[in-house]
């Protein structure tokens, strides 16, 4: 064979990009499924979250309650099967000058963990932590008619 033939000579590769593909396709996969799977965990917590805020900030200043009956019916609230760090941070009794009344304002946080191997990993590797801090905050004016 000569120099020539070597050089224009084709290479047999048909089915090397199949097989490439078929070997690197399920780790892509479970990267964007996995993300989907921990974005959609997050945003649900995170409405829950939000729920359980604006509900107890509400029955709190409809029921003129005191700061501790009010985290406990917090805490009453939260889901069983949430297993990350949940605190209330702040709870404050706020004077509105203007309308002579007053508010409830409340601020509890929540570390939603990840599901996914791959983005816990990520995550440790990035934070030194597997789960993602949420926060949600309510404001409640207390009923006038119980005054």
């Amino acid at each position: 064979m000569g120099v020539k033939a070597l050089l224009t000579r084709k290479k047999r590769s048909r089915g090397q990009a199949v097989v490439e593909l078929a070997i690197v396709f399920p780790f892509f996969l479970l990267i964007i499924v996995g993300g989907l799977v921990d974005f959609g965990f997050s945003i649900y917590n995170y409405l829950t979250l939000q729920q359980i805020v604006s509900d107890t900030a509400s029955w709190g200043a409809e029921n003129k309650k005191s700061d501790a009956e009010i985290t406990e019916y917090a805490n009453k609230l939260k889901p069983t099967w949430w297993k990350g760090e949940y605190k209330i941070h702040k709870l404050e009794r706020l004077e509105l000058p203007e309308t002579k009344g007053n508010v409830i304002k409340l601020t509890i946080t929540y570390e939603t963990p990840m599901m996914t191997p791959f983005y816990q990993i990520l995550l440790d590797a990035a934070r030194k932590k597997t789960s993602i801090l949420i926060a949600a905050m309510a404001v409640s004016k207390e009923s006038e008619f119980l005054r």
